[in-house]
């Protein structure tokens, strides 16, 4: 079980960094909506294209997504959250976005690669994963989470919103806008709750100057230290990095920890001459609802309602 925990963390990481342009602004009208009786194409990771429910395909990112261990009312909220971004990206298409098409001419509307959509898992996939023990017990758990909430969005201006989220954050939510430069308003920075007990809140990585060095040239930078240089972590207001400065290189943040193995870009970094210490705090992009931070909202008396508020400001639950 701890193996494949590893594995759905490793997975997770930059999920929510997406390439899509948000539909923020309606005229209240709402889009076209997809229930369980519309039929959505995934591409499996075995290159095979299948027809199911929105709740169905809802179900299969939840088995990889999220911990069965977390709170019921943080699991509600992450059914409503993958639900309402998958619409999103569903509706997305309908408004011009073309289809994906897989070798041999195949088209479908969802993959499984989560750079792209969302991770999705079969049932017989989590079985050799975790175990048949494991597996029934995690789909008990998501199958009632889906179920208890089939139907329900999250809307803002009658749109449905674009729900990113991630493993952990700091003290500070990040912001689509300091990612990506487009103001998203439910997708700005808050004050998050203590997420420091999360068991893969910490990264530390060292490198010697020589490493680092021979490792940023691989990757397409320039460096080579010299003595007394200055190094800093340029900070948005959400206490997230922007930029990493080591010497005459500069190099945007998120492209860094890719590079040297860190997992979000709440950094530190400090040299004992002879190399650089390289901290990381959370895990993964920082945007919309941290999962470690809703399970501990519910443990606080929070309903899965409270927990879609606190981290999007400003969205209505619609069930549809």
């Amino acid at each position: 079980m701890k193996n494949y925990l590893l594995y759905f963390f490793v997975v997770l990481m930059w999920m929510a960094l997406v390439p899509f342009a948000p539909v923020i602004i309606g005229d209240g009208a709402k889009a076209e909506t997809y229930e369980n009786s519309h039929i959505i194409r995934v591409l499996t990771i075995d290159n095979t294209v299948v027809e199911m429910t929105l709740d169905d395909y809802v179900l299969g990112v939840m088995l990889s997504e999220m911990p069965a261990s977390y709170e019921k009312q943080a699991l509600l909220a992450q059914a409503v959250v993958i639900r309402s971004y998958t619409q999103y990206l569903l509706e997305a298409q309908e408004q011009g976005d073309e289809h994906h098409t897989a070798s041999g001419g195949l088209e479908y509307d969802l993959c499984s690669n989560p750079s792209c959509c969302r991770k999705y898992t079969t049932e017989s996939e989590l079985v050799s994963l975790a175990g048949k023990t494991n597996a029934e017990a995690r789909i008990k758990a998501m199958s009632a989470a889906v179920s208890e909430t089939s139907g329900e969005v999250l809307t803002y201006n009658g749109k449905t919103a674009m729900t990113l989220y991630h493993a952990s954050s700091p003290a500070r939510t990040e912001s689509y806008e300091s990612l990506f430069g487009t103001a998203v308003p439910y997708l700005v920075g808050i004050d998050n709750v203590d997420e420091s007990s999360f068991i893969h809140y910490k990264k530390e990585t060292y490198f010697t100057f020589l490493d680092l060095q021979v490792l940023l040239a691989a990757n397409g930078y320039e460096y080579k230290h010299v003595e007394n240089e200055v190094f800093s972590v340029t900070l948005n207001e959400n206490l997230r990095a922007n930029n990493i400065v080591i010497g005459s290189t500069d190099i945007p943040a998120t492209d860094f920890i890719k590079i040297i193995g860190l997992k979000s870009c709440c950094i530190e970094i400090t040299t004992d001459g002879a190399g650089y210490l390289f901290k990381s705090s959370g895990y993964g992009s920082g945007l919309g609802m941290s999962q470690y931070g809703a399970s501990l909202l519910a443990m606080q008396g929070y309903s899965y309602k409270d927990i879609l508020k606190f981290y999007f400001k400003d969205t209505s639950l619609e069930k549809r």
